[in-house]
């Protein structure tokens, strides 16, 4: 055994749930939209405690959902769940989360126009 190895085995026991963690990340979006059976929604949820950034891994790919409803790009098994599974409340963000990506496409340059760039401040 290599010293790397040593290392690899060490880390591998003070985080014993590492393994789970890219399962975790694949499985966000079916968590999402209700399609996780009941033993893999109980595996995640130990994983969402687990993991500091997962929780930040499920808020970016909720909003990647909803930028794909919006943008129709969810298939139709995929647009059957989404309407099962987001209620009303979900329905607000979403609007604000589709308001808000308008007005950023809005606020982009044009192409070719260079943006505007903001002054420098003052230094007294």
């Amino acid at each position: 055994m290599t010293s790397d190895s040593n290392s690899e085995a060490d880390d591998s026991l003070l985080h014993p749930l590492e393994p789970a963690l890219p399962w975790a990340v694949r499985n966000l979006r079916s968590y999402l939209l209700g399609s996780l059976s009941t033993e893999d929604t109980e595996q995640l949820h130990v994983a969402l405690l687990a993991y500091h950034s997962l929780p930040h891994d499920l808020n970016d790919v909720e909003d990647r959902l909803i930028l794909d409803y919006f943008d129709g790009r969810l298939n139709t098994a995929d647009l059957k769940l989404f309407h099962e599974n987001y209620r009303p409340f979900h329905l607000e963000r979403i609007a604000l989360a589709r308001l808000l990506e308008q007005e950023r496409i809005a606020l982009r340059p044009a192409a070719g126009v260079p943006a505007s760039v903001p002054p420098k401040p003052v230094l007294r």
